[in-house]
């Protein structure tokens, strides 16, 4: 027997997910530039600076363009009288 998904049982958008995974990106190298700057390697801190400003900026771009697409929030499932219903319908066999 074989599950039948659909996109409406995955809220996550993959843009999303990718602007996400790149917004962590540019997070985890801001430490970096900081230490860097720290132990004196000015050119190191310069790109991961950069690297971070730019990740940063794409990701939240990629998930704020998605978000205003779907009307909802792109990460996060939408919570409303239709997706309780679909729930209800899918998961639980309950839909009256």
């Amino acid at each position: 027997m074989s599950i039948r998904r659909t996109h409406t049982d995955n809220p996550q958008h993959p843009a999303a997910i990718v602007g996400f995974a790149i917004f962590l990106v540019g997070f985890g190298a801001a430490p970096l530039a900081l230490t860097a700057l720290a132990f004196g390697h000015g050119t190191a801190a310069l790109v991961a600076a950069i690297v971070a400003v730019i990740g940063m900026a794409i990701g939240i771009g990629i998930v704020s363009v998605m978000t205003r697409r779907l009307h909802h929030s792109a990460l996060l499932p939408d919570e409303s009288p239709k997706e309780e219903q679909h729930y209800l319908e899918v998961y639980r066999h309950q839909a009256a």
